[in-house]
């Protein structure tokens, strides 16, 4: 799976949001549970004007990572430092996931508070 991560953090930062959203599907079609291609989905479906795809696939990432929050894919992306990172944090808050762990989910969910599964 590592390696078909990186093309879709290339395209996703290229801005080529539908080759995004294409690859994180075939990495999904090989390993429903991976949450790093759940995440570039969610973000790359916002990105794309898709937004009700995109609070749908959040849904199923906050069942697979119920402890996400925006904060803390800030604190663990690599990119932090990034022009895109804020773009993309932005894209998480607008699916759905929450920004900090005492926020509810579109599906009104209680998840943990941030730093206890971020």
């Amino acid at each position: 799976m590592l390696i078909a991560a990186s093309p879709r953090m290339a395209y996703l930062v290229d801005g080529q949001y539908e080759r995004a959203i294409e690859c994180a599907l075939r990495s999904l079609r090989e390993n429903r549970t991976y949450t790093s291609a759940h995440r570039l989905l969610v973000i790359a479906l916002v990105l794309a004007g898709r937004e009700d795809e995109a609070r749908a696939s959040a849904r199923r990432l906050l069942e697979l990572e119920p402890g996400l929050t925006v904060a803390g894919f800030r604190r663990r992306y690599p990119g932090s430092a990034s022009p895109q990172a804020d773009l993309f944090c932005d894209a998480l808050a607008r699916a759905g996931c929450p920004v900090f762990g005492s926020e509810r989910t579109l599906s009104g969910a209680r998840v943990a508070p941030a730093g206890v599964l971020d």
